[in-house]
C-alpha cells in the first residue's frame, strides 16, 4: 500500500484515518501488508526505523531533479504491520504535508514529491521480495505508482501484481503542466493528445492511475455510482470512469471502534454507553464550559468537525446561522482550511459568541470532546466520498444531519418516529432551505426525550468497525487475482 497520510501523526483528512486502520485490519484477516509512506519530519519519532533497507541512495528522476536521491527505511507501526519510509530530506523535511502551514496552495514541487514516493515504493517492494499480489495506491498522491509499475517494471517480478487505485476524493487529481512529466523521467511521447497522461493539455496524475489500474476502489457504494453515472461528480474524468466502470468497486470505509469508544476514550471528561448515557450529559456540560458558554440544558448544541472547504457545505451552514440563533441553538466548529471560510466564521463568532464558537486548528482530543458533547452533528456536504465524522458522531450518540450523497447516504438512515428506526436526518438539495428543514425536524425530535433516547441508542448500536470491511477488501483482492487482467 502506498499513501501520503497516516493518523495521528501525518493526518490532514479522512485518508489518514483509513491508512492507520486498514493495514492492521487486513493483517487480522491473514494478509501480509507493507505500507509505504514519505519519511516526513513528523514521522521520524513515532516510526523509528528498524533498519535501512538499502544502504546507498538511488536516483529519483532525471532532468532538473536528478540530484534528488532516495533512501528507504523499514519501520514497524505500533499495531505491528510493516512500514517502509521513503526518505528524501529536500522533499519531505517540511512543516506541512501538502503545503506550508497557513498556505492555500500545495508545494510547487508536489509532482516531484509524489513521484519520489511512488518510485521509492516500487523499489522497496522489489527489495522486500518482489512477488506481491497487489500494489494498492491511495489517491492521487500515490496514483503514479500504477503507470510506473506497468511501464518501468515490465521485466521485474512486480509486473505480475494487480494494480489497485483507491479514490478517496476525486476532486483532488494532481494536475500539472504537461511538460513537467519530463522532469520526473517520463517520456513526452506518453503525453500525446487523449493519451493516459494528457488531460485537456495538462498532466493528470489521477487519470493516469485510473487508466493503469486493474481495479478501482472508491470509499462507499453510492460514491462509486455517482462518479460513474452522474457527470456532476466526475470532476472532468467522467469519460474515463465510464470507460472503466466494470473495474469500479465501492467498499465503505470503517472506523477504529476502540479509538472512538465512549466507554474508554481518555479524551472525554466522562465515559458512557448506549444503556447508560449519564456520562454524555457530563461531556455536554464540560464542552460548554470549555467553549466559554454558560451551562444550559435547553439549548441544543450542534457540532462540526471538518475541513474548512466549500465541499463540506459550510456556506449552507452560514446561511442557517440566523435560524439556529432564533432556535436558541449553539454551534461548535473545529477545523482548518480555506482562509475565506475561516474569516467568515470569525465574523459570525464575533457577532454571536454565545451561539457560535469555532477553533481553527487540528486537535484530535477536542474533536472527541465536541462530538461527545454535542447533541447533533452537522455534515451537509455538497459531495462526500465516504465521510468518517458521521460515523464517529453516531458512535458517540450524536445523531448526524447529512445530505443524501456518497457515503453519507450509505451510513445514515432517516429516523422514523413511528417505527423508532433510523440513526439521523437526511436532506437532498444542496440549498440552505433544505438544510434548515432537516434541522427543524431534528429539533422536533430533540425536544421529545423519549424519542430522542431511542434515536441515540440506534445510532450508537451501528457497527462501522474495520474487521468486516477488511473482509470485503480481501474478497475483492481475490476476485482481481483470478480475473483476466483488463
Amino acid at each position: 500500500m502506498v499513501a501520503a497520510e497516516i493518523a495521528p501523526w501525518a493526518k490532514v483528512g479522512g485518508l489518514g484515518d483509513v491508512i492507520a486502520a486498514l493495514p492492521s485490519a487486513l493483517c487480522r484477516q491473514g494478509a501480509e501488508v507493507v505500507l509505504v509512506l514519505p519519511r516526513y519530519l513528523c514521522l521520524r519519532e513515532p516510526l523509528m526505523p528498524v533498519r535501512a533497507l538499502h544502504r546507498s541512495p538511488f536516483r529519483m528522476a532525471w532532468g532538473p531533479y536528478s540530484s534528488y536521491n532516495l533512501r528507504l527505511f523499514e519501520a514497524r507501526h505500533p499495531e505491528g504491520f510493516q512500514v517502509l519510509l521513503v526518505d528524501c530530506p529536500p522533499l519531505f523535511d517540511r512543516a506541512g504535508i501538502y503545503h506550508a502551514p497557513g498556505a492555500s496552495y500545495d508545494y510547487a514541487d508536489s509532482l516531484v514529491r509524489w513521484t519520489a514516493l511512488c518510485r521509492g515504493a516500487l523499489f522497496g517492494a522489489l527489495l522486500l521480495g518482489g512477488e506481491w499480489d497487489i500494489v494498492h495506491a491511495h489517491d492521487m498522491h500515490a496514483a503514479l505508482t500504477l503507470p510506473l509499475l506497468r511501464e518501468e517494471h515490465k521485466a521485474s517480478p512486480l509486473h505480475h501484481a494487480r494494480a489497485v487505485l483507491s479514490v478517496h476524493n476525486l476532486a483532488y487529481q494532481g494536475i500539472h503542466p504537461l511538460a513537467s512529466i519530463e522532469d520526473i523521467g517520463i517520456s513526452r511521447s506518453y503525453a500525446e493528445p487523449f493519451g493516459p497522461y494528457e488531460f485537456y493539455g495538462q498532466f493528470n496524475m489521477m487519470k493516469a492511475g485510473l487508466l493503469f489500474a486493474d481495479g478501482i476502489h472508491t470509499v462507499s457504494p453510492t460514491y462509486a455510482y455517482e462518479i460513474v453515472e452522474e457527470p456532476a461528480f466526475g470532476h472532468g474524468l467522467q469519460g474515463v470512469l465510464w470507460s472503466r466502470r466494470h473495474q469500479v468497486m465501492g467498499i465503505l470505509n470503517g472506523i477504529d471502534a476502540d479509538v472512538w469508544d465512549p466507554q474508554s476514550q481518555p479524551a472525554l471528561p466522562a465515559v458512557y454507553n448506549s444503556e447508560e448515557l449519564d456520562g454524555k450529559a457530563v461531556c455536554r456540560r464540560a464542552l460548554q464550559e470549555e467553549l466559554g458558554w454558560s451551562n444550559d440544558d435547553k439549548r441544543p448544541i450542534f457540532g462540526m468537525v471538518t475541513r474548512l472547504t466549500a465541499q463540506k457545505g459550510l456556506d449552507l451552514v452560514a446561511a442557517c446561522v440566523p435560524m439556529l440563533i432564533q432556535q436558541g441553538a449553539r454551534l461548535a466548529i473545529l477545523g482548518t482550511g480555506d482562509p475565506r471560510l475561516e474569516a467568515s466564521l470569525r465574523v459570525l463568532m464575533e457577532r454571536h459568541p454565545e451561539h457560535l464558537q469555532a477553533r481553527f486548528l487540528f486537535d484530535q482530543a477536542l474533536a472527541h470532546r465536541i462530538l461527545a458533547g454535542s447533541d447533533l452533528c452537522l455534515m451537509p456536504s455538497l459531495f462526500e466520498p465516504c465521510g468518517l465524522v458521521q460515523m464517529y458522531a453516531m458512535r458517540y450518540g450524536t445523531p448526524p444531519i447529512v445530505r443524501r450523497t456518497g457515503g453519507l447516504a450509505d451510513t445514515v438512515e432517516m429516523f422514523e418516529p413511528e417505527h423508532l428506526t433510523g440513526t439521523g436526518f437526511l436532506f437532498d438539495e444542496p440549498e440552505p432551505n433544505a438544510l434548515a428543514s432537516a434541522i427543524q425536524k431534528a429539533l422536533l425530535i430533540w425536544r421529545k426525550p423519549n424519542l430522542w433516547n431511542e434515536l441515540v441508542k440506534n445510532a450508537m448500536k451501528r457497527d462501522f468497525s474495520w474487521d468486516h470491511i477488511a473482509h470485503d477488501y480481501i474478497r475483492w483482492y481475490h476476485e482481481l487475482l483470478t480475473a483476466v487482467r483488463p
